[in-house]
């Protein structure tokens, strides 16, 4: 895996959040150009979730005062999602509310990407990332190389090194 700090990326990307999944990027060394390629896409309600998810956990192991935290409330994630929308997903914010439900069964039934814990003194559910270990989320290379072949074939880059260099992480602690 390779690590990009974001000043060290020439290709001016806009607002980045940390742990976006919804992107295509690559590198200068990939490229047979020697350009950088980078293309936001629309996220799922999954990578969203998981994006919010991880930020929090991120904004909790950053803290001085306390130990990590791993499972937020309903009301954390959708606060998150409604501060950073744009950053999290190139989707149209909604006028309504209705989208908080979505969010909600997304978490409760996407259990490969979910646990969800009960807090029985306050009745609420919290919900947390299965795999905690937040290096390990990265774009969907495997999807990136079937369905965004060609567009790639078109841009001249090579996409048989798309997975070698694609995963980068926008914090400023992580410098290679």
């Amino acid at each position: 895996q390779r690590f990009f700090h974001e000043s060290c990326i020439g290709y001016q990307m806009g607002k980045l959040l940390s742990f976006s999944m919804n992107y295509f990027f690559v590198c200068k060394f990939c490229s047979n150009s020697g350009l950088e390629t980078y293309r936001r896409t629309s996220a799922t309600i999954p990578q969203m979730c998981i994006t919010t998810i991880a930020n929090l956990q991120r904004k909790t192991e950053r803290e001085k005062d306390g130990a990590p935290r791993y499972f937020f409330s309903i009301k954390e994630i959708i606060q998150f999602m409604e501060m950073y929308w744009e950053s999290i997903t190139t989707t149209l914010r909604k006028q309504t509310n209705s989208w908080h439900s979505t969010i909600l069964k997304t978490l409760q039934t996407h259990q490969n990407h979910f646990l969800m814990q009960d807090h029985s003194n306050t009745g609420d559910f919290y919900y947390a990332l299965v795999d905690s270990d937040l290096t390990n989320i990265k774009p969907q290379h495997e999807k990136t190389q079937k369905d965004e072949g060609n567009y790639y074939k078109r841009l001249g880059l090579q996409t048989s090194l798309l997975c070698e260099y694609v995963f980068f992480l926008f914090n400023t602690d992580t410098h290679n």
